[in-house]
């Protein structure tokens, strides 16, 4: 099970060097509901402080109430930026 290839949206985390600068990214799209969403956020990012936290989001136009959901859930998390991408962005900003 250890030499297994984990599942394309298993929990990963990356780190990126650019121009002197590390930063590290998370892959927490495989957690689709918002209570999910909300605790892995809050254990991967909780004890980070004095450091930008961006919260990216993925829309679908087949899941615009979860897109909304996950909107609302994360609206009261510790983050610099919530970055809205996907199919129908500008749907769910106008909620």
């Amino acid at each position: 099970m250890q030499k297994a290839t984990p599942d394309p949206g298993a929990l990963m985390k990356y780190k990126i060097q650019d121009c002197g600068k590390i930063l590290y990214f998370y892959n927490v799209f495989a957690a689709n509901d918002p209570q999910s969403t909300v605790g892995i956020i809050q254990m991967v990012t909780g004890h980070l402080q004095n450091v930008e936290k961006i919260i990216i989001l993925n829309s679908r136009a087949d899941r615009l109430f979860r897109s909304h959901q996950l909107v609302d859930a994360v609206k009261d998390l510790d983050f610099s930026y919530l970055l809205l991408t996907g199919e129908i962005p500008e749907k769910v900003c106008g909620q």
